[in-house]
C-alpha cells in the first residue's frame, strides 16, 4: 500500500499502483463500418406474472448490424439482463413478439438452440453462471466445442490443447498454465476465458451483460480493445453496462430502458451522460400509453 498527495500524483500513477503494471492508453474511437442487419427484435413483450405489473419488458423493437456494438443503458431493474435472456432463450417466461436472425424468424426456448444458431452470451454473474469453478482453464474454454477436438470419436487432448492455447494467446489471458483452476485467475482473466469459451463457437452475435463488472481498470482496457477487435472482424455485439462512460467509450449506438420500456435510441455522436440519465428516468408507463 502507498499513500500519495493528491497534488503530486496523476491518474496514470494511481492506476499503475492499483494493478501493478502500466496500462496502455485505450483508443477505440476510430470509426467502424457496420454491415447488414444480423438481428432484429420487433414488439418484444416479456410477462412478469409474479409482480403487480403485467409486463417485465414492453414493446421493445430494435435492430443490430454486423460489426456494430449496441449498448443497453438503464438503472438496475430496467430490464437489461432480461432483454438479453429473451434473445438467448434463457428467459424463464416465454416472451411475445418477433426475433429474426439474419432475416430468419427464431424463437429459442433454450440457450443450446441459440448457441447452435450463432448467438453467445456472457452473463452478468460470472462466479455463479459464467464459470465452472472446479474445472481448469482448459476445460472452461473447450467445454462447448469438444467436437472440434474429436478423433475417431474420442477427444484428442493434443488438438484440444492447441485450440485452447491459440485462444489464450489471442485474448492475452494471463495464467501460469492452462491446467490451473479458473478460480486462480484474476477477475479480468476469468472474464476473458469465458469470452474465449464462447468465441470458439464462432458466434454471429455476442451478448455481453455488464462484462467489466468486478474487474480492474487494466482488464477493462483490454476488454474494450477486445470488443473493438471482434467488431472489426464482423461480430455483432450487444453490451449492457452500469457504467455510462463505458457505453459512451465503446458503443456505436445506445438504447435506453426504463422500467422495461425503450425510452431512447442514441447514435454515438449525440449520446451524453445527461441525455441517457434523462431517458432512464422517464415514466415508462406514460410512454407505453402514448404509443398505443
Amino acid at each position: 500500500m502507498e499513500t500519495l498527495l493528491k497534488e503530486k500524483t496523476n491518474p496514470r500513477e494511481v492506476t499503475h499502483l492499483m494493478v501493478g503494471r502500466e496500462i496502455e492508453k485505450v483508443d477505440v474511437s476510430a470509426k467502424r463500418s457496420a454491415g447488414e442487419i444480423v438481428l432484429e427484435v420487433e414488439n418484444l413483450w416479456l410477462p412478469w406474472p409474479s409482480h403487480a405489473r403485467n409486463w417485465r419488458l414492453q414493446d421493445i423493437s430494435f435492430s443490430l448490424r454486423k460489426g456494430e456494438i449496441l449498448g443497453i443503458a438503464g438503472f438496475m431493474g430496467a430490464g437489461r439482463t432480461e432483454l438479453l435472456e429473451c434473445i438467448f432463450g434463457a428467459s424463464k417466461e416465454i416472451p411475445r413478439g418477433h426475433i429474426r436472425l439474419e432475416g430468419n424468424p427464431v424463437a429459442f426456448r433454450h440457450p443450446n438452440e441459440a448457441r447452435r444458431a450463432g448467438i453467445a452470451m456472457v452473463t452478468e454473474d460470472r462466479k455463479r453462471r459464467g464459470i465452472f469453478a472446479d474445472m481448469s482453464v482448459r476445460e472452461n474454454i473447450s467445454i462447448c466445442t469438444l467436437h472440434k477436438a474429436l478423433r475417431n470419436g474420442l477427444v484428442n487432448r493434443t488438438k484440444e490443447r492447441k485450440l485452447v492455447g491459440e485462444m489464450l494467446y489471442s485474448l492475452r489471458v494471463r495464467t501460469a498454465t492452462e491446467e490451473a483452476t479458473i478460480t486462480s485467475l484474476s477477475g479480468g482473466n476469468q472474464q476473458k476465458t469465458i469470452i474465449g469459451h464462447w468465441l470458439l463457437t464462432n458466434p454471429k452475435v455476442l451478448l455481453l451483460d455488464d462484462p467489466t463488472r468486478g474487474v480492474d481498470v487494466g482488464a477493462k482496457a483490454e476488454l474494450y480493445q477486445l470488443m473493438d477487435s471482434l467488431c472489426r472482424d464482423g461480430i455483432a455485439i450487444i453490451l449492457t453496462s452500469s457504467e455510462l462512460p463505458e457505453l459512451l467509450t465503446v458503443c456505436d449506438r445506445i438504447l435506453v430502458l426504463s422500467e422495461g420500456s425503450l425510452t431512447a435510441n442514441f447514435h454515438r455522436s449525440e449520446a451524453t451522460e445527461e441525455k441517457i440519465m434523462e431517458a432512464a428516468t422517464l415514466d415508462a408507463m406514460a410512454i407505453t400509453n402514448a404509443q398505443h
